[in-house]
């Protein structure tokens, strides 16, 4: 991130380049093991997103509780609306 800021990329830029390598990562992930975080490894996730947030690398200061809502939610939506989805028959009817 340093080498594309010394590049002259700009905030915008930067705060994608951001997004699609280390959130898109955590987003990926945390479905499967965003429930066992502890309150340590959720600061320590958060110290990481508020480092870049600060260093300007991402526009938005994100917690890593709205990333696990986020992916909740999508996840729930994804199961709930496609039938053919392998988790779809877990479900209640």
């Amino acid at each position: 991130m340093r080498l594309l800021r010394s590049r002259g990329l700009s905030a915008d830029h930067m705060s994608t380049v951001f997004h699609a390598l280390v959130v898109s990562r955590i987003l990926c992930a945390l479905p499967a093991w965003g429930v066992f975080l502890n309150a340590g490894q959720s600061g320590r996730i958060d110290a990481i997103l508020k480092l870049a947030y600060k260093c300007g690398s991402s526009k938005n200061l994100i917690e890593v509780t709205e990333l696990l809502t986020q992916s909740s939610t999508t996840l729930f939506r994804k199961i709930k609306y496609n039938p053919s989805h392998c988790l779809s028959t877990l479900l209640p009817p």
